[in-house]
């Protein structure tokens, strides 16, 4: 499947959580990879765009965290939003920790 995804011109495959695959390509290439994996057997459950940050900050500050958190949170609320996409990734002890005094 790898291949057929890879000759079709995908640029990443990979199985991210739950059995599923995950196959990456650049947008005008999303539809003729999806039939490309179809026709060679592995039609797709779902194919969809998303944004992607080519760059990640690693947010490890607690009290910043919490900020981008919080910005996040209020910006989905907006009723005039439909999408919220960022680019920091905070590492695991800190988003445990936060989780915690959360709860």
């Amino acid at each position: 499947m790898t291949l057929a995804a890879i000759d079709a011109g995908a640029t990443d495959v990979g199985s991210p959580e739950g059995g599923a695959i995950l196959v990456v390509t650049a947008p005008p290439d999303l539809e003729p990879v999806r039939s490309a994996m179809a026709a060679a057997g592995f039609p797709a459950d779902s194919a969809d765009l998303s944004m992607e940050p080519t760059t990640r900050v690693e947010i490890s500050d607690e009290k910043a965290a919490r900020q981008v958190i919080a910005f996040v949170d209020r910006l989905e609320e907006l009723e005039d939003v439909q999408n919220v996409y960022a680019n920091f990734d905070l590492p695991d002890a800190l988003m445990e920790q936060l989780e915690a005094s959360v709860a």
